[in-house]
């Protein structure tokens, strides 16, 4: 018996089309992210991640953390995951936590596809000039009300239904909000002299 011949597609994971986890692969998979969800620890998901690759002999990291980040919704909170994406950020911006007061000078944040609920810990980033949360799962744009210096932002394909928080962002020039038809009323936005039309 080959080895597609005793694989299986999982309806919960979802690998690459040419790739195929056997059912002993599978299991082991459940065991470890059963652990992790028991301990509520979505810290320790990546590096479970990376142990299944090696395990598995996958070879392809970026793939099984992809699994993992997909369904780590399921056990952790939104503050759990913005710890996460703040630790991220100063990473990325070679900011050391003990300056972390710095973050909240940074004027460009990504947060495209991450798996947030809300926008809350912005509230802080009053420099923020471009911003892109494309893909989460936000349904208010609350937090961003007094974030002035706003000049771009991307929110498209999210779960927003009210434009009234960005009615005094006066310095916005480009807003993207495709693919969310649940908006029905541009007029919180429709005297914002600067935004393109």
């Amino acid at each position: 018996m080959n080895k597609a011949d005793d694989s299986v597609q999982s309806e919960n994971i979802e690998p690459k089309e040419t790739e195929l986890l056997t059912k002993e692969q599978i299991k082991r998979f459940k065991e470890r992210e059963k652990e992790v969800q028991e301990a509520e620890d979505c810290s320790s998901y990546r590096e479970l991640a990376d142990d299944i690759a090696d395990e598995n002999s996958l070879g392809d990291k970026e793939w099984a953390q992809e699994i993992l980040e997909n369904r780590k919704e399921d056990v952790c909170s939104d503050d759990e995951k913005w710890k996460g994406i703040l630790s991220k950020i100063l990473k990325e911006n070679n900011i050391p936590k003990s300056d972390f007061q710095e973050i909240f000078k940074l004027k460009k944040i990504d947060l495209e596809t991450e798996s947030i609920k809300t926008l809350e810990p912005l509230r802080k980033f009053k420099n923020l000039t471009e911003l892109s949360c494309s893909g989460t799962k936000i349904t208010d744009l609350e937090p961003l009300r007094n974030l002035h210096n706003l000049t771009q932002l991307n929110c498209r394909k999210n779960q927003i239904t009210d434009l009234e928080p960005l009615r005094g962002l006066r310095n916005l020039k480009i807003l993207d909000i495709r693919g969310m038809d649940k908006i029905t009323d541009l007029e919180p936005v429709r005297d914002l002299e600067n935004l393109r039309k």
